[in-house]
């Protein structure tokens, strides 16, 4: 894993925070990319799973609630990774207020879906 995360790093920043999340808190893709802004307390350094998104038949992006009530949860991320999650919605607002439009409002990673820098 360690291999895999000091190459991921030396990619783009959002593609190492994305594996780097999914490495360290335990969540599947889905719920990672349907995470917003308000899911995550960065004092406590938790994130509330509440929802996951996949893709139908047409490649459309759909968000849903977990399969079963055990789907929703808190999970508590170490400060380094919430850190660096941190970075990346600040980065995310630059990149929002640069494009000038809001292509997924509060959304952390859907857009990077959007304009195909992540596939599911």
């Amino acid at each position: 894993m360690k291999t895999f995360l000091a190459y991921s790093k030396k990619e783009e920043f959002h593609v190492y925070v994305l594996f780097r999340l999914l490495a360290y808190s335990g969540m599947r893709i889905g719920e990672l990319l349907a995470l917003k802004v308000a899911d995550i307390d960065f004092n406590t350094s938790q994130i509330s799973i509440t929802k996951t998104i996949s893709s139908d038949a047409d490649s459309r992006f759909e968000l849903h609630k977990p399969k079963t009530t055990t789907g929703n949860r808190i999970i508590s991320v170490d400060p380094d990774t919430i850190n660096l999650v941190s970075t990346l919605t600040k980065d995310k607002k630059r990149m929002i207020l640069f494009l000038g439009s809001m292509v997924a409002p509060n959304l952390i990673l859907l857009e990077l879906l959007h304009y195909g820098k992540i596939k599911l």
